[in-house]
C-alpha cells in the first residue's frame, strides 16, 4: 500500500467517531507536531493526543466512560505510531499502542492494549 506524504496541518485538529451501534463517541485531539497540554485533567501532562470516550445513553444523554493520552513515538508518511495511557490518573485503564493512518481526509486508529486486546478504539474512523 502506497500513501503519499502529508502535512502536520492535516493532522493537527480535534477528530471524532461513533461507534457502529452508536452507543459511544470518541473525540481526539490530536497534534503530531508538537507536545502540549491537551488533559484538562491533569496541567502537568504533555502529549501528541487526548482522547474522551463517552457512552452514549438511550435517551441520548452522555457519559464520560474513559480518557487517554497518547504520545507519538514516530511517523511514516500517513502513519503515525502512538503510545496511550489512561488520561485521568486511578479513573482509566488501558495503556498500550496503536497507529493512526491518515487517508482521504479519515483517520483510522488501530491498537492493542498491553494485554493484547483490541483497544476501545480499535478501527474505527476518525472524521
Amino acid at each position: 500500500m502506497v500513501y503519499a506524504q502529508t502535512g502536520n496541518s492535516a493532522w493537527n485538529k480535534t477528530w471524532s467517531a461513533t461507534t457502529p451501534q452508536k452507543d459511544a463517541v470518541m473525540s481526539f485531539d490530536l497534534n503530531v507536531s508538537e507536545k502540549k497540554n491537551l488533559n484538562p485533567y491533569n496541567d502537568g501532562a504533555l502529549c501528541n493526543g487526548f482522547m474522551s470516550v463517552y457512552v452514549v445513553e438511550p435517551s441520548g444523554r452522555k457519559s464520560l466512560l474513559v480518557t487517554y493520552e497518547f504520545s507519538l513515538t514516530r511517523m511514516e508518511g500517513n502513519i503515525a505510531y502512538l503510545k496511550f495511557v489512561p488520561g485521568r490518573s486511578g479513573m482509566d485503564d488501558g495503556e498500550g499502542t496503536c497507529k493512526a493512518i491518515l487517508k482521504n481526509g479519515k483517520l483510522q486508529l488501530i491498537g492493542t492494549d498491553q494485554g493484547g486486546k483490541s483497544a476501545l478504539f480499535n478501527g474505527l474512523t476518525f472524521k
